[in-house]
């Protein structure tokens, strides 16, 4: 499905979701994070069991229990474009 927008209505959906040169900067950040992560693993797992971590610039920025009161630190940090995940207690094996 293909929607034609006008000039006008484009501004603000960029202007809503910013410049898609931020957008694929904050993918990149997001996907060195995740690397970053998956590499670290098990020391992530043995440092922040059933916790939430939030990743930025290869290093973690903020912990917590609960996604809430992670979501709240980050606000009040400058890291609010941090990639966020939950670490388990124990790896949780998956198939592809």
């Amino acid at each position: 499905m293909v929607a034609v927008v006008s000039p006008g209505r484009t501004r603000e959906f960029i202007d809503a979701i910013g410049e898609v040169s931020d957008a694929l900067a904050g993918i990149a950040r997001s996907s060195s994070a995740l690397d970053w992560m998956n590499t670290n693993e098990d020391r992530l797992a043995r440092q922040y069991p059933q916790q939430w971590i939030a990743v930025a610039s290869c290093s973690v920025v903020a912990h917590a229990a609960t996604l809430d009161e992670l979501h709240r630190k980050l606000s009040e940090s400058a890291h609010r474009d941090a990639t966020v995940r939950f670490i388990a207690a124990e790896s949780i094996p998956y198939f592809l």
